[in-house]
Order: structure tokens, then C-alpha cells, then sequence
């Protein structure tokens, strides 16, 4: 339930000060979404902001005025409505003043509405829209871990110092010249026969 103090001017030239209540049920939210456009009470309250049509905006709070706005019994057990009861609000100044300022106070609209839900309804919104941001959280953070490059692993084998590189060589001249003992003939291998040769290289 929603009270609100309006001060107004009435038709004697008066300013005068009145406390009013303003009430939606469950039942009567329930009833509003399933036979309005939208499935949600609020979504069909954005989307009448959101068209920036004047006429529909006026309609549509005018239309919340009437179906919330009541008597409240002294022992609070009752909220009264009736045709009777919106028509002599509506014929007040304090209608007049309460009109002018939703259609024209963005941040009053919000607070009247939000004032009219039942708790229960308005922490389930909350609840659903918190739900809302860290889906979307984590479905960003899903797409930045799909679109960042893989990390390859890469081995590092620690280089060796090279071994010195062995060069086989057959020194000819050596072979062919080395001599013995000193004082010792030179070989004359022109003379040796094969098995010679093969028996003379075999001893170097």
C-alpha cells in the first residue's frame, strides 16, 4: 500500500493537505497482465515510457489511478474501492495535482509504481533481475575466455656446448715417410708386395 500527501488548492481558493491511499493486490496485478498487451506489469509500464506518446502515457496512469485508489478502513483491515469512490477522487484537486505530476516527473512515476507493488512481488523482480545481470556476467565472461588465443606450451630444450668437431685425415706424406729408428733404411715400397704393404700400414 501507498500513502501519499498531497497538498493542493481546492475550489474555495484553500490550500489544503490530505493523506491518500493507493493499492494493488496480487490478484489485481495477476489480472491486469493477463488480459493486458504485455505478461508483465512492469514491462507493459516501460513500454508505455519507452513510446514517448503522450495520449497512451496519460491513459495508462490515469487507468493505474483508478484501479489502485481507495479508502482504507480504521482498523485496516479493509481496503475500500468503488465506482463512487474514484469518481469524487478524480473530481478533487488532489487528483489533478497527483496526475500532473506522474506524467511529467519520471523519478515521481517510478516511486508511485514501485510504491503500489506488493513486497513480496517487488523482491521476486529484484531477485529475477539480479538472476538477469550475473547470467549476462557470466555469459560475457564465457565469450571472452571463447574468443581469447589458446596458450601453447612450449618446450625448452637447453642448449649443449658443440663437441669439438673430429677431423679423420690420413697424412699420406707421413705414412709414406715416416722413419723408424734413426739410422734406420727407409722403406722402399715400390719394391714390397701387396701382403708387404698390407703388413707395413697394419703397424702404424
Amino acid at each position: 500500500m501507498l500513502k501519499k500527501s498531497i497538498t493542493f488548492t481546492d475550489f474555495n481558493g484553500q490550500e489544503q493537505t490530505e493523506e491518500h491511499y493507493f493499492n494493488l493486490t496480487k490478484a489485481e496485478i495477476l489480472e491486469m497482465e493477463m488480459t493486458g498487451p504485455n505478461n508483465s506489469f512492469h514491462d507493459h509500464l516501460q513500454s508505455v515510457m519507452k513510446s514517448e506518446n503522450g495520449q497512451l502515457i496519460m491513459d495508462a496512469f490515469k487507468s493505474i489511478l483508478f484501479k489502485s485508489y481507495g479508502i482504507k478502513s480504521d482498523d485496516g483491515k479493509r481496503f475500500i474501492k468503488s465506482d463512487q469512490i474514484t469518481l469524487d477522487f478524480s473530481h478533487s484537486g488532489a487528483y489533478d495535482v497527483l496526475f500532473v505530476e506522474l506524467v511529467t516527473d519520471a523519478g515521481k512515476a517510478a516511486e508511485f509504481i514501485n510504491g503500489l507493488v506488493p513486497a513480496e512481488l517487488a523482491q521476486a523482480a529484484a531477485s529475477q533481475a539480479e538472476d538477469v545481470r550475473v547470467a549476462a556476467l557470466a555469459a560475457k565472461g564465457g565469450f571472452n575466455q571463447k574468443r581469447s588465443p589458446e596458450k601453447k606450451t612450449v618446450e625448452v630444450v637447453p642448449s649443449l656446448p658443440a663437441a669439438e668437431p673430429v677431423l679423420e685425415s690420413y697424412n699420406e706424406h707421413v705414412a709414406n715417410t715416416e722413419a723408424p729408428t734413426e739410422g734406420a733404411p727407409k722403406p722402399d715400397f715400390g719394391s714390397m708386395s701387396e701382403a708387404e704393404l698390407r703388413a707395413h700400414f697394419a703397424k702404424q
